[in-house]
């Protein structure tokens, strides 16, 4: 998931186990501090999705921890950018070719 550094409200969409959320918690992996945030999350479809103000800093990976009361509903990873056009898999994929053949009986 890609987040943004923004005063504003930001649309936090995932999917989940189940369809009821009611905190979400960020843990930022560089200094290893979480901070909870407590939102109205609605179904859309086969996510949820709550707009949320976030105190994130640029260029750092958090843990994304969803919880339905005491449940843990979803975990993910987030990274903070604020590039437009950022893939946090660009680059990475490459395809390699081979012979290899396979029998089938």
């Amino acid at each position: 998931m890609r987040l943004q550094k923004s005063d504003s409200a930001q649309s936090v969409k995932f999917i989940p186990s189940v369809f009821t959320c009611d905190k979400i918690s960020l843990k930022d992996e560089q200094t290893n501090t979480s901070t909870d945030y407590t939102a109205t999350f609605a179904q859309v479809k086969y996510w949820l999705e709550a707009d949320i103000i976030l105190s994130l800093e640029l260029n750092r990976f958090y843990e994304l921890t969803a919880y339905n009361g005491s449940d843990v509903v979803y975990k993910g990873k987030a990274f903070c950018t604020n590039q437009s056009d950022y893939s946090i898999n660009n680059g990475i994929y490459t395809s390699h070719s081979t012979t290899n053949e396979f029998i089938v009986r």
